[in-house]
């Protein structure tokens, strides 16, 4: 595991109980485009096994596909149980504040594809934790468009060798040019601070 995986998607979701998977359904993109050998992952079903995947993350990029919540206490992953279906938080501020502490080897890039992922607090933590790179919803988004989206930004990423900026714009643009009303509001952060495309 590792390096050679370049990429690691986490799904804390259960598609039992969703019916749907968008990281699955990612994962399924990325074998068609033959990166089966770069991309590993992984159903992380219970907070703590969630939380140890990504403390333990060795990758460049790690995708964490699950649902996302904002509201007065800030905003949280929200994390299903393996016994019972049942989600619990993973809070900006509480579960993330030690975040990759003592790692050399921090991932460049995370994708939040988790509704209103992209607010502040959340970009903090993972900012603070060391990430470089980090691409989040601000607003409610699409599974299947999340995909989609997610499959242009790690071919340019994994294939043509763009930087996380240039990937996520070329995604975006592609995205918004065939799916003008898409949902989200995708937004990407170098170093804690909102980049936008002109």
């Amino acid at each position: 595991m590792g390096r050679e995986h370049r990429l690691l998607i986490l799904e804390p979701t259960s598609e039992n109980v969703e019916g749907k998977s968008e990281g699955k359904l990612l994962y399924e993109f990325m074998k068609v485009l033959k990166y089966a050998d770069r991309v590993e992952y992984r159903n992380t079903l219970g907070k703590g096994v969630f939380l140890n995947a990504l403390e333990n993350a060795e990758h460049e990029y790690v995708h964490i596909s699950t649902h996302g919540i904002n509201g007065v206490r800030g905003t949280s992953l929200e994390i299903q149980r393996r016994k019972n279906g049942r989600f619990m938080r993973v809070s900006a501020k509480k579960d993330l504040a030690d975040l990759w502490e003592d790692k050399i080897n921090k991932p460049k890039l995370v994708v939040l594809s988790a509704c209103h992922a992209g607010h502040k607090d959340m970009i903090d933590a993972f900012t603070k934790a060391g990430c470089k790179s980090i691409i989040a919803p601000i607003r409610e988004t699409d599974w299947g468009y999340a995909a989609a989206f997610s499959t242009l930004l790690y071919k340019a990423l994994i294939d043509e060798g763009r930087s996380p900026w240039v990937a996520y714009k070329n995604a975006r643009l592609g995205m918004d040019a065939a799916f003008p009303r898409s949902q989200g509001r995708w937004r990407f952060y170098k170093n804690g601070v909102l980049t936008q495309i002109e």
